[in-house]
């Protein structure tokens, strides 16, 4: 060493010390320095030497520590900032000046690093400030107890206001809790607990209860073996407490609605409309309700627990059950299955099965869930049913029967009526063709619209009952859009023309191949353009079709036929298309008309997937218009051909010049009619009873 230190510096126990020392003169220089303090401040031993303490330390914290050679020892302690090699420390030291043998003043420092112990012990505190917990420590020997501050803040009480003295401790704790917690001690410091522990109310300075946590353990014996000191904390629980009370009147009154809810179930259960029972796994009951029992005469202890399903089933129903009790437990569920049981007395009951398996989290069968209800009402239900569906079925056949002798009557009616009156229409129209006086003319002109009148009311008949019956069946025909309208102008264009009344035809430009039933489109126009001629005295009737909607597979048609006739009242339109009913009873006596006319096109329209109604003003005119929906006919080459004439005779009378026809007519006066128009015609006519055999067939080019 570069100065001449004390002896002892140069001492193993100096140098090897755990303890950093170092040893300085005077004024500071580091005289001598141990390992460990080379270690801490990471210097050389050399370099340690050239440096003053006022390198080391702070120069403040060691102020006073430069006595004069003879002044007596002084020793100081404390913390400071220590400076080593790079890196800077909170050092703890115990710093002494004294004077050797020779009157020379030196300072020896002894100091550790507590840098990461303060830390630590802050870090400590901050938990401890975080856990809201006070801590205390009692010495069992002296009895001494000491607390943290939160330990007295949490009752209430100012750090060191409350006396802490072990007999004022009772005074603190609640007479029913303080057993409770001198047991819990005692079971402790005895062994028989590893800790003490329990929950206790403690007083608190304004005379409120609080409940706390407490908790402990012994942390040191004497050398005895016997507990020394005993430490713990103190958590305040009053606010768990409070949760774990209004839990507590939850819970309770929870199960009294549980209770409750059971009561009210279990009523539910045993007054249930049906049965109820339960069976486990080998067709045991083991649960089954009061509706039940009554249905089947028994009581519960007779039957829970004692009888198997199978007891109470028919004889004759146990091989069916067996089979389908299997299938219940593989499937887990069966349905509206009709058994027959025995009662009691050992009557037989007609019942309705339901059930569902319940099964265990392992797929276990638990039980069943089974309702049983008593079928005999609907069994007599079914019965009645039967026998109704049986008169029912009778009654069909009867009505079914009288409506094919309706319809066998309506057409023999028909023929029968048809027949004579196509004579007379025959007739007259053969007469008309000869000479007449003027009388003679006006009255065979009046036979033929009598005769076509009660031939008109007769089809109208036959037409509705057809309808109304569901017989009438619509043909499917191809027909062209643009040619409906015209024919029905030819039709009624002389009886236009009598009036004086014009008519007016409106189509679209375009043609429209369709397919359709052109007799009933004819049907349901003539009726509405005969009526609005019927009705019309000057001015005109317009015939009006539009394309009301268009897809790539039908037509919706819209026919219309307006009028400048008389016109409707509005509170006569509802009931114009009912039957047999018109807008006015004296239109009857004045034009003439069944009523049935408007009821028949509507009823037409409808078959045809449309509707049909009407739209007047009295004195102005009135609309009538149906719609009809058409399939589209499917396309096809063009054929060029001539349009057929209108003159109908040129056609016939072209066609037939010349023809042998054989006419089988069994009415002589149809047939004599036949034969007068064919022999007019350039025709020679024949019966099947008069010609020869074999009749001699023209060959195919002379046929027409």
């Amino acid at each position: 060493m570069s100065h001449n230190t004390p002896p002892f510096i140069e001492s193993a126990l100096f140098v090897h010390s755990p303890e950093a020392i170092i040893c300085c003169t005077q004024d500071g220089t580091v005289a001598a320095a141990n390992q460990a303090a080379c270690r801490l401040l990471g210097y050389s031993h050399a370099a340690l030497i050239q440096l003053n303490r006022a390198d080391l330390f702070d120069s403040a914290a060691l102020a006073g520590l430069s006595p004069a050679g003879d002044a007596e020892e002084t020793t100081l302690s404390g913390e400071c900032c220590a400076q080593g090699e790079g890196r800077t420390f909170l050092a703890e030291f115990k710093a002494t000046a004294f004077a050797d043998e020779n009157g020379t003043p030196w300072v020896c420092i002894a100091f550790s690093n507590v840098t990461q112990l303060r830390e630590n012990e802050a870090r400590y505190a901050r938990v401890l400030e975080g856990s809201n917990q006070g801590f205390w420590d009692w010495n069992l020997k002296t009895g001494q107890f000491t607390v943290s501050a939160r330990y007295e803040s949490m009752l209430g009480y100012a750090v060191g206001e409350r006396s802490l003295a072990p007999e004022e401790w009772s005074r603190h704790v609640h007479p029913d809790d303080l057993e409770l917690a001198l047991s819990s001690i005692r079971q402790h410091l005895s062994g028989a607990s590893p800790f003490h522990k329990a929950e206790i109310r403690c007083r608190m300075k304004n005379g409120e209860w609080k409940w706390i946590l407490t908790r402990g353990r012994v942390v040191e014996w004497s050398t005895d073996g016997s507990p020394l000191i005993m430490a713990g904390t103190h958590t305040d629980i009053s606010e768990r407490k409070r949760a774990d009370d209004e839990l507590r009147q939850h819970r309770e009154h929870l199960e009294e609605l549980v209770a409750q809810r059971t009561a009210e179930l279990n009523n539910l259960y045993n007054r249930a409309p049906c049965g109820y029972h339960s069976l486990d796994s080998a067709g045991q009951i083991i649960a089954i309700n009061d509706t039940e029992l009554q249905m089947l005469g028994y009581t519960r202890d007779e039957v829970v627990g004692k009888l198997n399903i199978r007891d109470i089933l028919a004889p004759h129903e146990l091989p069916r059950f067996e089979g389908l009790f299997a299938e219940f437990t593989r499937r887990g569920r069966i349905l509206n299955l009709e058994y027959d049981v025995l009662r009691k007395d050992g009557t037989a009951i007609p019942v309705l099965v339901n059930s569902e398996l319940i099964r265990a989290a392992d797929g276990r069968f638990l039980y069943s869930s089974t309702t049983m209800s008593d079928n005999r009402e609907r069994k007599a239900k079914d019965a009645q049913i039967a026998a109704l569906n049986l008169e029912q079925q009778g009654r069909a056949d009867e009505a079914e029967a009288a409506s094919r002798a309706k319809s066998a009557f309506l057409a023999n009616m028909s023929h029968e009526i048809r027949t004579p009156l196509n004579a007379i229409i025959g007739m007259t129209h053969l007469l008309r063709r000869t000479e007449l006086t003027e009388r003679q003319t006006g009255q065979l002109a009046r036979i033929d619209a009598a005769g076509r009148h009660l031939l008109q009311v007769i089809n109208d008949i036959l037409d509705i009952s057809k309808i109304e019956a569901g017989k009438l069946e619509l043909e499917t025909i191809e027909l062209e859009s643009g040619e409906i309208l015209p024919e029905i102008a030819t039709l009624v264009e002389e009886r236009a023309l009598e009036k004086g009344v014009q008519i007016v035809v409106e189509t679209p430009p375009r043609e429209v191949r369709l397919l359709g039933d052109p007799t009933r489109l004819r049907q349901a126009l003539l009726n509405l353009a005969t009526n609005a001629i019927k009705f019309t005295a000057t001015g005109r009737v317009t015939l009006r079709m539009q394309f009301a909607s268009e897809s790539a597979d039908d037509v919706l048609l819209r026919f219309e036929v307006e009028d400048t006739g008389i016109g409707i009242a509005p509170e006569a339109l509802a009931q114009l298309f009912t039957a047999f009913e018109q807008g006015d009873n004296s239109t009857t006596r004045k034009y003439g008309g069944t009523g049935l006319g408007l009821v028949i096109t509507r009823r037409l329209a409808e078959l045809m997937g449309g509707q049909a109604d009407a739209e007047s003003r009295q004195g102005i005119g009135s609309r009538f218009w149906f719609t009809a929906r058409l399939q589209k006919a499917a396309l096809r080459a063009e054929v060029t051909a001539e349009r057929k004439t209108d003159n109908l005779e040129a056609i016939l009378v072209g066609s037939l010049q010349g023809a042998q026809i054989l006419l089988a007519e069994d009415e002589p006066v149809n047939q004599e009619i036949a034969r007068d128009l064919l022999e007019e015609l350039g025709s020679s006519c024949m019966w099947p009873t008069t010609a020869p055999r074999p009749w001699p067939w023209p060959t195919r080019p002379a046929m027409r």
